[in-house]
């Protein structure tokens, strides 16, 4: 019984040692991403290209939306076999518009990818430099924060956002 309690005393206490020794950071993906050039560069283009979406998603809602007004103002005078054309010409309306909806989606990850990828390598970089076991995101206020308390000394964004411009 004394081994056992003698083997459990040290095992706890060597985690504990082995968790006193390993270092924690966090960095502040919004700091980054404010002041990395590339990444503000691919947030006006994500802009532009939203807004663009956003007219064109209109334009073709609003086509859409008068071609099944005009199907349920005259599908009692149609033909069972012209219902069903027109059904089926009104559901591929919709999907390509959906369809174009998961382009522009597709299309904006595609664009934030490298940028994505440049951060994560740069925290990488950071975190072997400095030792660190473990480097958290701050997060964004409001939603979800998985760091709700951090003292400034284990700051490394800055260290991350100098490895992202040493580039």
């Amino acid at each position: 019984m004394k081994k056992l309690l003698i083997i459990a005393l040290l095992l706890i206490s060597g985690l504990t040692i082995y968790g006193q020794t390993q270092k924690i950071g966090f960095v502040d993906s919004q700091v980054l991403y404010q002041n990395y050039a590339p990444a503000i560069k691919a947030q006006q283009d994500l802009q532009v290209l939203q807004q663009t979406w956003t007219r064109t998603r209109d334009s073709l809602t609003q086509v859409f939306q008068l071609n099944v007004q005009a199907y349920q103002n005259q599908s009692a005078m149609m033909t069972p076999q012209k219902k069903q054309e027109t059904e089926q010409k009104l559901m591929l309306e919709q999907n390509a518009i959906l369809q174009k909806e998961q382009l522009v989606v597709q299309q904006s990850q595609s664009m934030m990818k490298p940028i994505l990828d440049s951060v994560n390598d740069a925290i990488a970089k950071v975190a072997k430099t400095q030792k660190m076991a473990f480097i958290f995101d701050k997060g964004i206020p409001g939603s979800v924060n998985i760091l709700h308390f951090a003292d400034s000394k284990y700051d490394m964004t800055y260290k991350v956002l100098d490895q992202l411009k040493s580039k």
